[in-house]
């Protein structure tokens, strides 16, 4: 997005996971453009520490999808198509984690994160991390909640 003003803060929840790695720089880069000198961001960030991405990989591998370590794409079409065929049938028999699988995701380390923030000129001071919680204590996405300034 393209701003004609600057902001105080950006916040970006639970969506960054659907970014390629190629797009990662120039999205950074347009966050640190909308805000003020000393701006601030809040992300969170779905990081492959968190997970367990190397089956995804080693599939999408195995069938030639030109992926990197942390894409999960290779049960895209089949999920997405089981997706649509229940939804025209019930639309909230397809739902949680099963629908999550239908759309496109990318887990960076968070090395690479660091460097992509300090290649936008923005300075990481907290992180936290979220642990995906079990089902006996309820919802959690396991994330890493990050806060930057923007670098004057």
């Amino acid at each position: 997005m393209d701003f004609q003003a600057t902001f105080d803060g950006v916040i970006c929840i639970d969506a960054v996971e659907h970014i390629c790695p190629e797009d990662w720089p120039g999205i950074l880069a347009r966050f640190q453009r909308a805000l003020k000198p000393d701006g601030r961001l809040y992300i969170t960030v779905d990081v492959a520490e968190l997970g367990d991405y190397r089956v995804a990989y080693e599939r999408a591998k195995a069938v030639e999808l030109p992926v990197v370590f942390g894409e999960v794409v290779d049960e895209l079409d089949e999920v997405y198509a089981q997706a649509m065929a229940l939804d025209a049938l019930d639309p909230e028999a397809f739902s949680g984690e099963r629908l999550d699988l239908s759309v496109y995701h990318y887990h960076p380390s968070m090395i690479q994160v660091r460097v992509w923030f300090e290649q936008a000129g923005l300075a990481i001071e907290e992180e936290a991390i979220e642990e995906e919680a079990t089902e006996e204590e309820g919802s959690g996405e396991g994330y890493v909640h990050l806060q930057a300034r923007k670098s004057v």
